[in-house]
């Protein structure tokens, strides 16, 4: 298969035309195009802090070298069921505690990782990877609270990093700034060797996920990202994260941001899918309807940077932001003191529908 930008597109939306459990509601969009235009004007809106050393210094790089670029694309291979069942039937980030510290989610991740190399694990090394066995991986995500690993799917994290490893030793010569380099900026290039099309044709248990490839954007995107004056960054790291294609960027397709915007109320969702989401049953045990709700959540972010003229980093780290810690604790009414979201006055669910805050967080998708 060739994996090109145009493909992409037309397998999703492909999905959406198909699509049985959720449509767009189009007449809705320039509203919320509007809103986060006029969100961006003021600079209330942005990419999320999430990989800032200023911010968690014992998580991540203090500064950007060619070994930041190495971490982050092992790393983020492990991103995914970083969410669990609690007590209550209610999905909760995945938590443990990493060089005594309570972590949560993908920051619990790259603690572990921090933790790792600290203890000699050198997981920048292909060769380590390759090696790597099913105890390495316990060790790796044992918590320190219970001296146990807690999350999900070892074996197959094992997996990757043997993957990551081994593709990366056979055509990379063992590094991911080999592949930036033949990739020469672009996420998708007419020979096929752009960043993205690389990472699903040489990588497709870690960054496969095609035609929506969450993973495989994710290093370009987060790498940029972390191209700010205040850390110390290498010429080869600023050569190496450029993005000479960055219409090509898009919002991932992970749970957070349909959430949103089915209440935002610019995805609708069908009856049964309603009666899924409020019974909080796991999504991917309703056949393609995870699958369309990505496809659409992209194509109206596209939509909506287009529109709104505020870059596509920008709207889907704001609408992961919204859909992973603001709508899961709003309520009809709830006042600015206990939850101050800046999308209230044109949130569908807050203005009156009401029966969209039924639908809960999707759980058991994997992300």
């Amino acid at each position: 298969m060739k994996y090109t930008h145009a493909a992409l597109t037309s397998a999703l939306e492909e999905l959406v035309r198909q699509a049985e459990h959720v449509s767009i509601r189009y007449e809705r969009m320039p509203v919320l195009a509007a809103h986060l235009g006029m969100l961006a004007s003021h600079e209330d809106i942005g990419v999320p802090p999430w990989a800032d050393p200023e911010h968690y210094a014992d998580e991540f790089p203090a500064a950007n070298t060619e070994d930041t670029l190495q971490l982050f694309f092992v790393m983020i291979a492990q991103g995914y069921q970083h969410h669990v069942v609690d007590a209550t039937g209610r999905s909760a980030l995945w938590q443990l505690v990493a060089n005594g510290q309570p972590r949560e989610g993908v920051h619990a991740m790259y603690a572990c990782a921090t933790r790792a190399l600290q203890r000699g694990l050198d997981i920048l090394d292909p060769q380590v990877l390759v090696s790597m066995t099913l105890s390495d991986v316990e060790e790796f995500y044992t918590d320190e609270a219970t001296g146990l690993p807690n999350l999900s799917d070892l074996p197959g994290r094992l997996a990757r990093f043997q993957e990551i490893g081994g593709a990366l030793v056979a055509g990379y010569h063992g590094r991911y700034a080999n592949l930036l380099r033949q990739a020469g900026g672009y996420l998708f290039r007419a020979d096929g060797n752009g960043i993205v099309q690389r990472l699903v044709s040489d990588f497709p248990l870690s960054y496969g996920d095609w035609p929506f490839c969450k993973l495989a954007v994710t290093p370009a995107r987060m790498l940029h990202d972390r191209r700010r004056r205040e850390i110390p960054t290498s010429d080869s790291y600023l050569e190496l994260t450029e993005i000479r294609d960055p219409e090509h960027f898009d919002a991932g397709a992970d749970a957070a941001r349909p959430f949103a915007l089915l209440r935002l109320g610019v995805l609708e969702a069908s009856r049964e899918l309603a009666g899924w989401l409020a019974g909080n049953r796991p999504m991917l045990e309703l056949p393609g309807a995870y699958d369309e709700l990505r496809a659409a959540a992209m194509l109206v972010c596209r939509e909506l940077v287009r529109l709104s003229h505020v870059s596509s980093p920008e709207i889907g780290g704001e609408l992961w932001r919204t859909g992973s810690s603001l709508c899961p604790r709003c309520r009809p009414g709830v006042g600015d003191a206990e939850l101050e979201c800046p999308h209230k006055p044109v949130c569908v669910a807050y203005l009156g529908e009401s029966r969209l805050f039924e639908l809960g967080p999707m759980v058991g998708t994997g992300d």
